[in-house]
């Protein structure tokens, strides 16, 4: 929705846009512990109506982990043995420790050991964050191996409780052949960490240098790697090593130039290579003083591959940014195509110029490498991608900005992009589509997306309706497909905002397309009702805009079988509603509106009257009674069918058969 659109006028469904298919499968039990089925898995829990999302280890992730160059930890049949007799392993180590793999390697291990004639389901990944979740409402398929990870991933921190309830609740589970591995970093787990302490051994993970030789031996089919191995050089980034990843990396970096002639030059690439081109780039820049050389690199390095013209008209751009322009430069001025390939020590491909198709992530280092060198060039060169962005120079810009910027940033464990985000919100500075690139980026990353998330929920409460406005859209992408809890919160937050505006109208079209996907409609539901308790004002928004606004939603939890949270969470929800807002206009509208959505979804006339009943009967001689049952609002007639639900409601009252206690 652009910033231009009027939507003032507008109504929900005419704003409404719809979503992508969400690849995530929704799987939930409802009350008394029913099997729901949903496309190709089943969730089966013990615990009263709980909502969970999980997604299957892929069999190419599975196949990765169980690889025989993989490096077992030195106790790993110390951690296969908890996990064997308990159901529960804790693996808690810093992240980049390998910590993912390793728990999908023990639970494979421990599928195949169960019984012979057991059936085996599977290793699932759950798709949600513990504040999501109550431990005791894990999901538990007979068979089923399930994958917890809270790595630096949680806005708070799990506390006692959830991992008294793991450790409880571990004995059943295994019983049934269930299997949970939870990962988690140590500053998450500090409220946990005594309480789990006999599921959560100690990592001794292999050397760097085991890894790595490993690595080259089974994966890459590599002979005679103690010459690289050995080397002075190489042996002492080796040793100051501290995880797994950066051994990985530092091993794919010598398999690439294993078979090169110059060995020495080889080993010099793959040692620059692995500190992130620095000598490369020193020796570069320092050989290049002229700015318009400098900036022909820079250019080349965000548009990789990039066309030539392309790469020069981004030059003259950053030039121009920094006060350097070329005076009118001519068709035939610079080195040529050849000579700019030689200058930048790049590859012709057959996308364009490349200067990381022999220089491995080259590419990725430029700009780190400026900033860090130049501190003085990081606004002219954000300034500078900005325009660039904008400019669609070429297919992928956008991804390929904000990529670089959240990677540059994330290097220091930083989210300075996030004023930059602001800054293309507020003071229109950019293309919008930029600013939710690089939030669709960050904000489910294991570092530094609690952060962006808590920037997130700051803005939700914004007087600027431009960063309430962001909020609201920028939830029903990545964030509302990947933790729609966090998201709807968020939501609920943009539309207890004051004032009816361009933000809460976008917040209930996100609100609205979530609750119709399948994938996150259990999640919205759980959400709202968990806030009717502590954050009336914004349960009620929300609620409003559910009840009016989604008929599916309406009709998934009121039709067929009903259970009795659905009941509970439009009592409590139309009660509550009275109870704050009883004049407010938009509480009798609403309340027409679903009236209408039953009647003509066709809902049981006494599961309105256990809806409604009570609210109506206690206000029968006030305003709102009257206005939900008088009859079609001005101008917006009903079909004769649609008031039967009210008749029905009417001579209810008017037999005094509606009360607030019923007998059951």
């Amino acid at each position: 929705m652009s910033d231009e659109m009027n939507t003032a006028d507008l109504s929900i469904n005419e704003l409404r846009v719809p979503e992508a298919p969400i690849p995530e499968i929704t799987q939930y039990a409802k009350h008394l512990g029913t099997n729901i089925v949903s496309l190709r898995d089943t969730i089966i829990t013990n615990i009263h109506s709980s909502r969970l999302r999980t997604r299957r280890i892929s069999s190419s992730y599975l196949e990765q982990a169980v690889s025989p160059s993989y490096s077992d930890p030195h106790n790993y049949s110390e951690l296969r043995t908890t996990l064997w007799d308990s159901g529960l392993l804790v693996l808690n180590a810093p992240r980049h420790s390998g910590k993912r793999s390793l728990g999908v390697r023990l639970l494979h291990d421990c599928q195949e050991k169960l019984d012979f004639g057991r059936t085996v389901e599977g290793i699932h990944e759950i798709r949600m964050g513990w504040e999501e979740l109550l431990a005791r409402e894990l999901p538990r398929i007979p068979g089923t191996s399930y994958l917890l990870d809270l790595t630096d991933s949680t806005d708070e921190k799990p506390s006692t409780d959830f991992g008294e309830d793991l450790i409880k609740d571990a004995p059943r589970g295994r019983e049934e052949g269930v299997f949970l591995v939870v990962l988690v970093t140590p500053d998450v787990w500090t409220e946990c960490s005594f309480v789990t302490k006999s599921n959560t051994p100690i990592l001794r993970l292999a050397t760097a240098a085991e890894i790595a030789k490993r690595l080259l031996i089974v994966k890459h089919q590599l002979n005679d790697v103690d010459d690289w191995l050995m080397d002075e050089r190489i042996n002492n980034i080796l040793s100051g090593i501290e995880h797994p990843g950066d051994a990985m990396r530092l091993a794919d970096a010598i398999s690439l130039n294993f078979r090169r002639h110059d060995k020495e030059k080889a080993k010099l690439e793959v040692l620059d290579e692995f500190k992130n081109w620095s000598s490369h780039l020193s020796i570069w820049f320092s050989e290049h003083p002229q700015q318009a050389d400098r900036a022909a690199l820079i250019s080349a390095a965000v548009l990789d591959p990039g066309l030539p013209a392309a790469i020069m008209d981004a030059r003259n751009g950053l030039l121009d940014e920094i006060g350097e322009a070329i005076e009118n430069p001519g068709p035939l001025s610079g080195p040529g195509r050849t000579g700019y390939l030689q200058l930048l020590g790049a590859v012709e491909t057959p996308h364009g110029f490349s200067i990381s198709a022999n220089k491995h992530k080259l590419d990725e280092a430029v700009i780190p490498f400026v900033w860090a060198e130049w501190p003085q060039m990081k606004t002219p060169i954000q300034s500078w991608l900005l325009k660039l962005a904008s400019s669609r120079v070429q297919p992928g810009i956008i991804e390929r900005v904000s990529s670089l910027m959240v990677q540059t940033a994330s290097r220091n464990n930083s989210t300075a992009y996030m004023e930059l985000v602001r800054k293309i919100i507020v003071d229109n500075a950019g293309i919008r589509e930029l600013a939710f690139s690089i939030v669709d980026n960050a904000v489910l990353d294991p570092a530094a997306g609690a952060k962006v998330r808590q920037r997130l929920l700051r803005w939700a409460a914004s007087n600027t309706e431009s960063l309430a406005l962001f909020v609201a859209e920028s939830c029903g992408r990545a964030l509302g497909r990947e933790r729609p809890s966090l998201a709807v919160r968020r939501i609920c937050r943009v539309l207890s905002r004051t004032n009816t505006d361009r933000a809460t109208h976008a917040a209930a079209i996100s609100l609205l397309n979530l609750a119709d996907n399948e994938s996150t409609r259990s999640a919205v539901f759980d959400t709202v009702c968990s806030m009717f308790a502590a954050q009336k004002e914004e349960a009620v928004s929300a609620f409003l805009t559910l009840a009016s606004g989604s008929r599916s939603f309406v009709g998934t939890c009121l039709t067929g079988e009903v259970g009795a949270d659905e009941l509970e969470f439009f009592e409590v929800g139309w009660e509550i509603t009275v109870q704050l807002q009883p004049e407010d206009p938009r509480t009798s509208s609403s309340m027409r509106t679903f009236l209408n959505f039953c009647e003509n979804l066709l809902v049981a006339p006494n599961i309105v009257d256990r809806i409604l009943g009570p609210i109506l009967a206690n206000s029968l001689n006030k305003i709102l009674a009257m206005e939900v049952l008088s009859g079609p609002e001005p101008g917006n007639p009903e079909a004769p069918q649609q008031v039967g639900i009210r008749n029905h409601l009417i001579k209810e009252l008017i037999w005094g058969q509606l009360n607030r206690k019923f007998e059951y």
